[in-house]
């Protein structure tokens, strides 16, 4: 499991992603801004408020916090305020990241809107990795749910991976400036995709 230590900022509000932690990650204005847009889906918002996010899963408030240890954010990865960039600047870099994933941080999050959008594209177009009779969508072959969450990412214009450690979890990041995890699968066998997915950031990127 990873240690996660809070990070605190005083910062202007963040407009990139909805995570709940303390630290801002803020969006370079301009059309390179990172904005992931996402085509196709036709899966009504019933089911988001229902299931994943409730019963069984902890809240962030609830994930212990290691505030001993680890390092702080590489000056090239913070903006003239302090907060990560988001995107972080350089170009999309896939290569494996030289992170351990070990020593991370509550952020908010940067690529919340892309897992999302990644989730819901795959319900709508693997109809086969799931079970969509009941109050919400059981996930019957979860690694294969995984991989196609993390390949739509990818598509998308980022860097998605399967959490080698957990088949409940994705792994996002632009390049190895960090790298964000997810949280898609839910205790229950429910696919996931509300404002409780973004577990941590990961300084550098792990993956």
């Amino acid at each position: 499991m990873r240690r996660t230590m809070t990070l605190l900022f005083s910062l202007m509000p963040a407009a990139c992603g909805t995570g709940d932690g303390g630290a801002d990650i803020r969006t370079d204005p301009g059309p390179d801004d990172g904005t992931v847009e996402t085509e196709g889906l036709d899966v009504g918002d019933s089911r988001e408020d229902i299931g994943p996010d409730e019963g069984g899963d902890p809240s962030p408030d609830e994930i212990a916090v290691d505030e001993g240890g680890g390092e702080d954010p590489a000056p090239e990865d913070v903006d003239g305020d302090g907060a990560l960039s988001c995107p972080p600047p350089g170009d999309l870099d896939c290569s494996p990241g030289p992170g351990s994933g070990e020593d991370c941080i509550e952020a908010e999050s940067c690529f919340i809107t892309a897992v999302q959008d990644a989730v819901r594209w795959v319900i709508a177009n693997r109809p086969e990795l799931f079970d969509t009779s009941g109050t919400c969508e059981i996930v019957l072959d979860e690694a294969a749910y995984q991989q196609a969450v993390a390949d739509r990412i990818t598509d998308q214009g980022l860097c998605g991976f399967p959490d080698t450690n957990s088949v409940e979890e994705v792994v996002v990041k632009y390049n190895n400036a960090y790298s964000e995890n997810f949280d898609i699968l839910a205790s229950t066998g429910c696919a996931r995709y509300g404002p409780a997915i973004y577990t941590s950031t990961c300084i550098p990127a792990w993956l």
